[in-house]
């Protein structure tokens, strides 16, 4: 299964984890299956709640046909360079508010989810962005409109084994290493929205999407790729994922055989086979990379 390599752990300077033997319930029956969540009751869920629905990467009953993957990302910023990180201000709900009304104009990014659990769409899921979300997107266009682009906000500050934290580079433009994030890296709150954004997703997809890191994604620009998002934990998201099944009288899934298009991201990009691997070994730089 894709997913199975897709949600390899991403840590410190691009290096990627195994591929995992076993996905957890309930990602590992539900990917590729069409049976998804009744949209007039995820639409009665986000009512109860008093959460919009242009919130999440817009209205319910807008289908997303095309798409394929749920792309998961960092913000990997801002960066407290050689600070500690200040939690009592990264999540309180001032900060997050700010940095949600920063990143809005984002081109790049469907939506981003603060580390207090709200969430913002800069382009609805079932559009294209406006620049690539992903280097792979860059070199094969055909890939866009397969996959969305969801950004958690996630700070990030320099190593501190590095004896150099910021530089300048010829232009003039400060560079900083940004290789350390929190941990945990996310929020209750961010992967609760997250599962919320999946569910939303696939429903409007009308078949259950398939999860990838980033830093998987991309894994074959070695030193142009990214280092995220760290520190995620797969097994918390996919427990937090069963509990909104749960509130939405979602049946069990246990017992269900994942089905699918059997086309893989590589096959999709007009021969990337040959430079994305979805085995390949993770690399290693020097640096994080902005975003």
């Amino acid at each position: 299964m894709q997913a199975a390599c897709l949600l390899r752990p991403v840590e410190m300077y691009r290096r990627l984890g195994r591929s995992l033997q076993v996905l957890p319930v309930p990602l590992n029956s539900l990917i590729g299956q069409t049976n998804v969540v009744d949209k007039s009751e995820l639409v009665h869920y986000l009512r109860e709640r008093g959460i919009d629905e242009t919130s999440i990467g817009g209205r319910i009953d807008n289908p997303i046909p095309g798409a394929r993957y749920f792309i998961i990302h960092d913000t990997s910023m801002p960066n407290f360079k050689r600070q500690d990180f200040p939690y009592h201000l990264i999540d309180s709900k001032e900060w997050n508010d700010r940095q949600l009304r920063g990143l809005l104009s984002g081109t790049r990014t469907h939506v981003w989810v603060s580390r207090t659990g709200e969430s913002e769409t800069s382009t609805d899921y079932r559009l294209v962005t406006v620049r690539a979300g992903v280097k792979l997107e860059s070199k094969y266009p055909s890939l866009r409109g397969l996959l969305l682009h969801t950004e958690l906000v996630q700070p990030r500050r320099c190593d501190p084994g590095k004896r150099q934290c910021c530089w300048t580079d010829t232009g003039g433009k400060e560079i900083c290493n940004d290789a350390v994030a929190p941990e945990p890296g996310f929020t209750a709150a961010q992967i609760d929205r997250l599962a919320l954004l999946y569910v939303a997703a696939s429903t409007r997809r009308g078949r259950w999407l398939i999860p990838a890191f980033h830093g998987v994604v991309d894994d074959a620009f070695g030193q142009n790729a990214h280092d995220d998002p760290q520190h995620f934990d797969l097994t918390l998201w996919a427990g937090r994922l069963q509990v909104l099944l749960n509130d939405l009288n979602f049946p069990s899934s246990a017992g269900l055989v994942a089905t699918g298009p059997a086309e893989t991201l590589a096959a999709n990009s007009e021969g990337t086979s040959r430079n994305f691997s979805p085995g390949s070994p993770g690399r290693s730089g020097n640096s994080g990379d902005s975003k």
